[in-house]
C-alpha cells in the first residue's frame, strides 16, 4: 500500500512542482520523490505498527483512529523535509 501512494504522489506532485514553481523535471521529480519518502516513514510506520502490533481489522475505529495517528506522524516526519527544500529555493532565488 505504501508503494501505491507513492507510485500515485511522485507524478501528481512532479507535475505541481514542474508547473508551479519553476523548477526543471529532474529538480521537480526529486523535491517530490524527497518529500514523498519522508511522509511515507511516518504513515507507515503507523500502518506496519497497526498491521503487525494492533492487528485492528480495518473496519474499526481503532484502525482509522491510529491511520489518522499515520497521517499526523507522515506530516511530522515530511515537514523538516519540505521546509528545507523551501528554504533552498528561497536562497536559490534571491
Amino acid at each position: 500500500m505504501i508503494i501505491l501512494i507513492a507510485l500515485l504522489a511522485l507524478p501528481l506532485l512532479a507535475v505541481f512542482e514542474y508547473f508551479y514553481s519553476g523548477k526543471g523535471l529532474g529538480a521537480a521529480l526529486l523535491t517530490a520523490a524527497l518529500a514523498i519518502v519522508a511522509f511515507d516513514v511516518g504513515m507507515g510506520a503507523a500502518m506496519i505498527f497497526v498491521h503487525f502490533v494492533l492487528m485492528f481489522p480495518p473496519t474499526t475505529i481503532a484502525f482509522w483512529f491510529v491511520m489518522q495517528i499515520g497521517l499526523i506522524l507522515g506530516f511530522a516526519t515530511a515537514y523538516p523535509v519540505v521546509l528545507s527544500l523551501v528554504r533552498g529555493n528561497a536562497k536559490a532565488a534571491a
